[in-house]
């Protein structure tokens, strides 16, 4: 009967030891493809898109093209949009950051500093990514 516990016990924290490996390992691999997708990878929402429409709508292949144009269409569009809004949404940000600060601690604000400056840099090169579209 003891031999049973123990085996029904070890194959639990077994099972369990791989359900933890396996969604570390799915979380690390999906931050990476994002990463990539989003940062390194230039077209690849037009690339979604288009997959996504060729698969659903089974296009033909001069459908797919004038689509894929208007949607080329579409992205430089909401590109102009967002370069008009982004002084705007600048200012909230900074207002927002100035607003936090009051609450926090001089150590605390150092450390919002330096996570704003990272995310800052993943947003300039998120832009100069998108610009070799």
């Amino acid at each position: 009967m003891l031999k049973k516990w123990k085996l029904l016990v070890g194959l639990a924290i077994l099972f369990l030891s791989g359900v933890c490996v396996g969604g570390a390992g799915v979380g690390i691999y999906g931050k990476q493809l994002l990463r990539k997708a989003f940062m390194r990878e230039p077209n690849f929402t037009r690339k979604v898109i288009m997959r996504k429409l060729s698969h659903q709508l089974d296009l033909s292949n001069s459908q797919h093209s004038e689509l894929e144009e208007q949607v080329v269409r579409m992205q430089a569009e909401l590109f102009e949009l967002k370069k008009d809004i982004r002084p705007r949404t600048d200012d909230i940000i900074k207002r927002m950051i100035a607003n936090m600060n009051k609450h926090l601690s001089p150590p605390q604000q150092e450390e919002l500093e330096r996570f704003i400056k990272e995310l800052r840099q993943r947003r300039r090169e998120m832009r100069q990514d998108n610009t070799k579209e």
